[in-house]
């Protein structure tokens, strides 16, 4: 597999984390908006045949990164937030739709990744507002449904499956990073820019690694 079409991709996430620590607004939008289209070409041109579901839920992750670019807009907070929770959905299909058969599944792959997603959201509940926790608590479940597909591909040999349950796990981390980012008063990015960002280029970019070596 030719890596090399990761490559784009990765430097301009260093870049843009650069321009995250240092709080170079403008520079920072531009570079975000450009990292999912190289990361869609990327995969792209690397997988044997590019699933369209994977397509999609980049371009939908693509939206997202539009749409929050403006946090403080409630209406753009919540579409950009639908367009990553409809990604992951499409993410949840492109993993479990090309099993030949229905796996035999451990309460491992399932009970894990809830018990993790549970923890996270009960964590975050402090500093969650109160209209947010039922939306927040079904996102979460959305997230642990992306982790325990993973999981199962991992337990049936899938080919790029550790790569999958890493993204999954990164977009658990950084989302649960944006949420206190979201709900810190008098913050409108600095402070938790830098690690949510970080967490969100490995999970894309583990997600797509792992979507083309299958």
């Amino acid at each position: 597999m030719k890596l090399s079409f990761f490559l784009p991709y990765a430097v301009l996430a260093v870049l843009h984390l650069v321009f995250c620590a240092g709080n170079k607004q403008f520079l920072r939008h531009l570079t975000k908006t450009l990292l999912v289209p190289l990361l869609l070409l990327g995969y792209a041109c690397t997988a044997k045949t590019a699933s369209p579901f994977v397509l999609a839920a980049l371009l939908l992750g693509w939206a997202g990164d539009i749409f929050l670019i403006w946090p403080n807009s409630a209406n753009l907070r919540t579409a950009g937030i639908a367009a990553f929770g409809a990604g992951h959905v499409l993410y949840i299909l492109a993993m479990l739709l090309p099993l030949a058969a229905a796996p035999e599944l451990t309460w491992l792959c399932v009970l894990a990744p809830v018990a993790a997603a549970a923890g996270l959201y009960v964590f975050s509940l402090r500093v969650m507002d109160r209209a947010l926790r039922v939306p927040g608590a079904l996102y979460y479940l959305l997230l642990a449904a992306l982790c325990a597909a993973a999981a199962v591909s991992l337990a049936v040999g899938t080919e790029g499956a550790p790569w999958l349950l890493a993204g999954a796990a990164g977009f658990l981390i950084s989302d649960t990073l944006l949420v206190r980012q979201f709900s810190t008063v008098g913050d409108p990015a600095p402070k938790f820019d830098f690690c949510v960002m970080l967490t969100y280029i490995l999970a894309q970019g583990f997600l797509a690694l792992g979507f083309a070596m299958r």
